[in-house]
């Protein structure tokens, strides 16, 4: 009479092992999940953790942290002691007087796609490791309207994804030679640039503004890497009066638009302006140019006259009482 109970008894002993069994596994399943999907669907700390800098999520990949409202420190303390997913998208502090610098370790193991630090009017200091913590994934950077007197451009080199650098209202004057094969914009008005030297490696560079910078003179050779220039400009610099033989020799056949818009010139020597396409625009608006000279604009409207480019100034010119001159206008003048 006790076999089919101690069989019974082990049936039971089994099914509540099982079960238990079942409910350890689910739960250490369970305990995995939420973290899980809650990265998934909302990757951002607690606001009251990071305040007051702002995280945005929108699925599937798109992170972007806003410190606008931020101090340095509390840019620090947003980072670090705090978990947050390690590859974000964006970083912005836009029109902000209280950061003064960027230090090391400022983002925790926290890498970007993209930086923006526009209008940090005080900002004086960016240590170089803030920006290489996204070497790898980088593609564009940009710091404009700030005190820092000085970069470190050997950095551009090891931001392997870096598309876009730009640069822009500060008192930084040096420009030295430097290497990045996958550049493509370098957006640098506005600064206090006034000499830098030939030699640079940037094969792939598309877009070139250099507006507002005392610049006197263009290295010669300069711009002799740039094969793949689309878009070139230097308005508002100082390189009047005279624009010399040989001051920018284009190689690019991509060549569209090349301003030196309102830089004092009064004289352009034979040769000054060479190498730019015949569906280029080249504009010497606002300049105190008073006189076509067959040497110098003969050759340049023989280019554009074989496409569609436009060669246009203005300045005193008593047949065409001020009017903005094209190369039409011009072939009568010479």
């Amino acid at each position: 009479m006790s076999h089919p109970r101690l069989v019974s008894c082990g049936v039971e002993t089994w099914k509540t092992m099982e079960f238990w069994i079942f409910l350890l596994l689910t739960c250490i399943f369970l305990s995995l999940i939420p973290w899980t999907r809650g990265q998934e669907a909302y990757p951002c700390p607690p606001s009251e953790d990071i305040s007051p800098c702002t995280c945005e999520y929108d699925a599937p990949s798109f992170i972007s942290v806003d410190c606008t409202f931020a101090n340095t420190s509390q840019i620090i303390s947003a980072f670090n002691g705090v978990a947050w997913f390690p590859n974000l998208t964006n970083f912005y502090v836009w029109y902000n007087d209280l950061v003064t610098e960027l230090p090391e370790g400022v983002f925790g193991a926290v890498s970007f796609e993209r930086i923006q630090l526009n209008g940090v009017r005080n900002l004086d200091s960016v240590h170089p490791s803030v920006i290489l913590e996204s070497k790898d994934r980088l593609q564009q950077l940009l710091i404009c309207d700030c005190l820092l007197d000085h970069f470190q451009w050997d950095i551009l080199s090891q931001l392997t994804e870096l598309k876009f650098f730009g640069l822009c209202g500060s008192d930084v004057t040096d420009l030295p030679v430097f290497d990045s094969l996958i550049l493509e914009g370098l957006h640098l008005p506005s600064n206090r640039i006034s000499t830098f030297e030939a030699g640079w490696s940037t094969p792939n560079i598309k877009y070139l503004d250099m507006d507002g910078n005392p610049i006197s003179m263009f290295p010669t050779g300069l711009l002799d890497g740039f094969e793949k220039l689309e878009q070139f400009s230097c308005d508002d610099c100082d390189l009047g009066p005279t624009l010399h033989s040989g001051s920018f020799q284009f190689r690019s056949e991509a060549l569209q638009t090349l301003s030196l818009t309102s830089n004092g010139i009064t004289t352009v020597e034979p040769g000054a302006i060479t190498g730019f396409t015949a569906d280029t625009w080249v504009g010497l608006l606002n300049n105190e140019i008073r006189e076509l000279t067959e040497e110098s604009f003969r050759p340049m409207l023989e280019v554009a006259s074989l496409g569609t480019g436009v060669i246009q100034l203005v300045g005193q010119f008593p047949a065409f009482k001020g009017r903005c001159i094209t190369q039409s206008t011009m072939k009568s003048q010479l």
